[in-house]
């Protein structure tokens, strides 16, 4: 191996029985990856080179389909929203789920105007919330309404007043911060 440090050049070389062991080594490694690939050595990079198309085309596949699955779910979501006032409030828990795709969920809610999304995800021992708010609604300040959730949840967040995303710990109180949410929307109201 060549190595360069400002002016000067370093070599490493290995021989003898470490230069053996280091070739057998890479033959097992190259023998095991041909195996499973069923494939010669030769064709060993185009078979990697064929896995990694495979799996962007399936991220990218799997994108789509999430964005259809989530136009169902916010249409689903927003016939069941609560009515406070002439706000449209939008109250789920998920269990399991990518707080990225949840977070998509409640800017698409909120894409509409005068809704609020209050969404939380429950996965084992923690819990993440993501409060959203319409541009419209001035009113509501979601980082205020999620500081109050947090602490029933011993959890930390920021935001502002739109869109406000914390985590805590799964402590059996996720639905009491919602609805302490939900009051504090019909108290501002």
């Amino acid at each position: 191996t060549l190595f360069r440090s400002r002016q000067s050049t370093r070599i490493e070389f290995l021989a003898g029985k470490r230069a053996i062991d280091y070739f057998l080594r890479r033959d097992l490694y190259l023998t095991k990856i041909c195996r499973h690939f069923k494939c010669k050595e030769e064709d060993s990079l185009k078979c990697i080179e064929n896995l990694e198309d495979k799996i962007e085309e399936s991220i990218k596949s799997k994108k789509r389909l999430e964005n259809i699955v989530s136009n169902y779910e916010i249409n689903e979501m927003i016939e069941k929203a609560i009515k406070v006032g002439d706000i449209l409030v939008v109250k789920k828990i998920f269990e399991n789920e990518d707080v990225k795709y949840t977070s998509k969920i409640a800017n698409k809610i909120t894409e509409n105007k005068n809704t609020v999304a209050l969404i939380a995800v429950e996965n084992n021992e923690r819990v993440n919330l993501v409060f959203s708010s319409s541009e419209n609604l001035n009113k509501i300040n979601m980082k205020s309404l999620l500081d109050e959730a947090l602490s029933l949840v011993e959890g930390r967040g920021g935001g502002n007043i739109h869109l406000a995303q914390g985590a805590g710990k799964n402590n059996g109180n996720i639905e009491l911060a919602l609805e302490s949410a939900l009051t504090s929307i019909e108290n501002m109201i």
